[in-house]
């Protein structure tokens, strides 16, 4: 219902919140499976719908996620 709130004239936005409830926000909004959702994991979703009205339940994909461990050197 927040999402649908989101003025018109946005067409980017950022979502913070808390465990479980992103991970079931975009498991919902998605409908993949996230099984591990560490503190500090950054997601980018896409949606079909042309409006913030028009979102629902795997109406989007993700694009990408990144993780705290993915910035962490890696020894050759």
């Amino acid at each position: 219902e927040i999402i649908k709130q989101i003025n018109p004239s946005h067409s980017n936005v950022w979502l913070f919140g808390h465990e479980p409830h992103l991970s079931e926000l975009v498991e919902f909004l998605t409908g993949e499976s996230i099984k591990k959702f560490p503190t500090c994991a950054v997601f980018q979703i896409s949606f079909t719908a042309k409006k913030w009205t028009n979102i629902k339940e795997k109406s989007s994909k993700i694009i990408f996620s990144l993780i705290p461990k993915d910035f962490i050197p890696r020894n050759p």
